[in-house]
């Protein structure tokens, strides 16, 4: 307070309340009693003391309204202030909050450019996978056309051999001896990761020429009925309940069959020829028993009924 300026209208203005009121006690004490005693209790020094008195009152009145308004105003600045640091944290909060997100998204960005690199170079490097067995395939499939082996034979007869399997396996479901079997799917019974190793060895055992003239046979008929290749067929497809189709279907039974008759060793030479691919004997048991329920003349009369 003592730093503060005096002012000239009001001198007690910048005072606070107990510095007023010290003031107005020495003025009580000590001028009053110096004014009363020059003036010795005379009318004219009662009311120079009363107008004195009354002066010093108002003046400790407008410091204390003064004091009050300079207060009021502090408090309105100092809730301003407040108000201002506030949203100022809080922006200064977000702003932080914003620049963590930030960085977390140019890390994500930076990661995510570095994945799509990766994932880029590893299509590059399977799509020249892919080219590099492209050209081993067809080298492979020229190769043997070259020897006269014909990829698309295996397919044709495989085909067809593989649906009268199947015809004979749901037939034979139906028997108390397939009974046992009657909730099993044949293509679980027999993978087909068996069939390109089997035909090789069925072709070995009908002889070059039946399975040529079977697959020649097919091949025509298939062509001229569809005009277009076979590989993409799925088995269900309508073309194998036609009159030639279950012709040849029987035939490649039969001649199974009569191979089956006149090798004693039959299984055990598939069971040795096809053990790599996972072909056991409970499979040779499985082909022999459908080959020769399909080629039984009774079995077939029932199997027509169930059709």
């Amino acid at each position: 307070m003592a730093n503060k300026p005096i002012s000239e209208d009001n001198p007690f203005a910048n005072l606070s309340d107990v510095q007023c009121e010290q003031i107005q006690n020495w003025y009580q004490k000590h001028i009053s009693s110096t004014l009363h005693s020059l003036l010795k209790g005379s009318k004219s020094g009662q009311v120079i003391e009363s107008k004195l008195e009354s002066t010093l009152n108002k003046a400790l009145s407008q410091s204390k309204q003064l004091t009050t308004y300079a207060i009021e105003g502090n408090s309105s600045i100092k809730l301003k202030n407040a108000s201002v640091m506030a949203e100022l944290n809080d922006t200064r909060d977000l702003f932080y909050g914003a620049q963590v997100k930030i960085n977390k998204l140019e890390q994500k960005i930076t990661t995510s450019a570095q994945e799509i690199q990766l994932l880029e170079t590893e299509k590059s490097e399977l799509q020249l996978e892919v080219r590099s067995l492209k050209q081993r395939l067809n080298h492979v499939l020229s190769r043997l056309e070259s020897q006269g082996v014909s990829f698309q034979k295996s397919h044709y007869v495989g085909r067809i051999l593989v649906q009268a399997l199947r015809a004979s396996f749901e037939n034979w479901q139906q028997t108390p001896q397939g009974e046992p079997f009657k909730n099993h799917d044949f293509y679980k019974l027999f993978p087909r990761v068996l069939y390109s190793s089997l035909l090789k060895e069925i072709e070995k055992l009908l002889g070059e020429h039946d399975y040529n003239q079977i697959e020649r046979s097919l091949s025509d008929f298939v062509f001229k009925q569809k005009g277009s290749p076979v590989e993409n067929w799925p088995d269900e497809d309508p073309i194998y309940e036609t009159r030639l189709i279950n012709q040849k279907q029987s035939e490649l039974l039969i001649k199974l069959h009569s191979q089956h008759l006149q090798r004693k060793n039959f299984t055990s030479y598939l069971e040795k020829r096809l053990s790599s691919t996972g072909f056991t004997h409970k499979h040779s048991d499985l082909l022999m028993t459908l080959v020769e329920f399909a080629t039984n003349d009774e079995n077939s009369k029932f199997s027509s009924y169930c059709h």
